[in-house]
């Protein structure tokens, strides 16, 4: 009978020490590790006690072990809670978690300048000559943007300027960059001075399109 209420106290106390699921705290940890020990402790002492001096050296020694146990139990608990800590600390600083890339395309429009058959970039649109309105695209993303299709419309100040041929871009390698064109014809009597406000949106095959972007151009009637 009195191993089976020794037994039976055992289990209480070790069942009492998974009242959470959530990790415990060295402090929690250090706590169920007092009352192990406190209880092995009283045993102990008892037994000891009991030995030495029979029922009166049995309290003492009960007494005696279960305060020793209680601080030996919580010591040892807190001490390896606490070395399991600085453990995954060292390793969290040692293999820090890799952060993978996003494998998306990413695009987007850096400049937007009118050309002709005399100036490739930076000038205006000529009034009365035919050139075009170029596009610098870059796909800043780790993966290809695919079938890529532009819409490109005049927005404002249109007028005299006919867009001739928007055709599909195509594919766009990560990390690189492209200059789109359109052709363009021009009314002679376009105003010197004039602006132009183009806008171009990118529609990409996967889905990762690039919002709707607007420049604005200026009108040269002279050479």
């Amino acid at each position: 009978m009195k191993k089976s209420c020794i037994y039976l106290l055992t289990l209480l106390i070790l069942f009492g020490s998974c009242r959470s699921s959530r990790p415990l705290t060295s402090t929690e940890k250090a706590g169920i590790g007092a009352e192990i020990g406190s209880f092995f402790g009283w045993l102990f002492g008892r037994a000891v006690g009991e030995s030495i001096d029979g029922g009166r050296g049995e309290d003492i020694g009960g007494a005696l072990g279960y305060m020793a146990g209680g601080i030996a139990g919580s010591t040892i608990a807190y001490n390896k809670s606490e070395r399991e800590k600085a453990a995954r600390a060292e390793t969290a600083r040692n293999y820090p978690a890799k952060t993978p890339a996003m494998s998306i395309p990413l695009l987007n429009i850096e400049s937007c300048f009118a050309g002709n058959d005399d100036t490739q970039t930076d000038a205006p649109i000529v009034a009365g000559e035919e050139g075009w309105i170029s596009f610098l695209i870059v796909n800043n993303g780790n993966y290809a943007a695919l079938d890529v299709r532009p819409t490109v419309k005049l927005e404002r100040g249109g007028s005299g300027i006919e867009l001739q041929d928007v055709g599909p871009i195509g594919d766009i390698p990560a990390r690189s960059s492209l200059i789109y064109s359109v052709p363009i014809a021009t009314s002679p009597k376009l105003r010197d001075g004039k602006k132009v406000v183009v806008s171009i949106q990118l529609k990409e095959g996967k889905g990762y399109d690039m919002e709707k972007r607007k420049f604005t151009l200026k009108v040269s009637s002279n050479r």
